[in-house]
């Protein structure tokens, strides 16, 4: 049997934390960091919007000709929605960049609501609401009712009735008051 002593003992522990044991928590942390990196590599943008929306940070959605600043309300599949004081905009995720101001207090999960802009342009053809349809490649921001969200493109009836035929791919926001 062999007899250790206190000082012997403390001694192999020392090393073992200096050594060995620095080097696991050396390994263990740039395993983590490259697991974090991972999933963040592996993020669409609608789950970068859902981590927003999460931590309930600020949103600044920059597009062409507009920046929406405001509160994260809902994230489809492919578009998010963001509340200003005074408006409601369903952004195509695709046609802006997020600016995310970290907020310190908690957010939501954002649930319900359409699933996708198309889904959600069909929703505005059944409330008749008046929107504003922003498309700017194509120079087009125009107000009025939606009368149909076919698969590819939405019919809208401006303020003074005349209809415009406006493709799904072009539009990168719609706006509407809130109420």
């Amino acid at each position: 049997m062999v007899d250790w002593k206190d000082d012997e003992l403390g001694e192999l522990a020392r090393e073992l934390r200096q050594g060995a044991g620095a080097e696991l928590r050396a390994e263990a942390e740039v395993l983590e960091t490259e697991t974090q990196q991972g999933r963040l590599r592996n993020r669409d943008l609608a789950g970068v919007a859902q981590e927003v929306a999460r931590r309930g940070d600020t949103v600044s959605a920059l597009m062409a000709g507009l920046t929406v600043r405001g509160e994260v309300a809902h994230v489809g599949s492919d578009y998010i929605s963001i509340d200003t004081p005074t408006e409601h905009h369903d952004i195509r995720l695709s046609a802006c960049a997020l600016l995310v101001e970290r907020s310190t207090q908690g957010g939501f999960t954002p649930r319900g609501g359409s699933v996708t802009i198309r889904a959600r342009l069909a929703e505005f053809e059944q409330t008749g609401e008046v929107v504003e349809i922003r498309a700017p490649s194509l120079g087009v921001t125009v107000r009025g009712r939606i009368l149909v969200a076919a698969a590819d493109h939405v019919c809208l009836a401006n303020l003074d009735g005349v209809e415009m035929v406006i493709p799904n791919a072009a539009i990168d926001a719609v706006v509407r008051e809130r109420r």
